[in-house]
């Protein structure tokens, strides 16, 4: 079975190159722009997710806020943070939480391996 990969952005360009590329790697991805609507898809598959990559800003929450409704519903799955180094942060908009952070602009080649590192940390370098 390939690793099930959560995909949460406001961006639908973003969200189809990722899901894009995370597909050719092999891997399934359900994708979304907004929490509640990604939680409640994803609550009922037993199967579950082996991985969440989401952005900052998910229609109507904040960073801290999608990390931390990420972590109240999936709290043993990795979580990649995709952060805009252009948007203004102020130090409340930023999760406290400590998960990897992948910063836009990104090459797909770092996006792919820190994907990697985390679904397969055994073989990381």
């Amino acid at each position: 079975m390939d690793p099930r990969i959560l995909l949460l952005d406001d961006s639908p360009y973003l969200r189809m190159l990722i899901k894009r590329a995370l597909t050719e790697d092999g891997y399934e991805v359900v994708e979304g722009n907004e929490v509640d609507g990604a939680l409640d898809g994803g609550r009922g598959d037993a199967a579950g997710f082996d991985l969440i990559v989401t952005n900052s800003f998910v229609r109507g929450l904040s960073g801290d806020e999608v990390i931390e409704r990420l972590r109240r519903n999936f709290p043993t799955v990795p979580i990649l943070h995709i952060e805009d180094v252009t948007c203004v942060r102020h130090p409340g908009d930023i999760p406290e939480v400590n998960v990897p952070t992948t910063f836009k602009p990104f090459s797909l080649p770092a996006f792919r391996e820190a994907v990697r590192d985390l679904l397969h940390p055994e073989v990381a370098n």
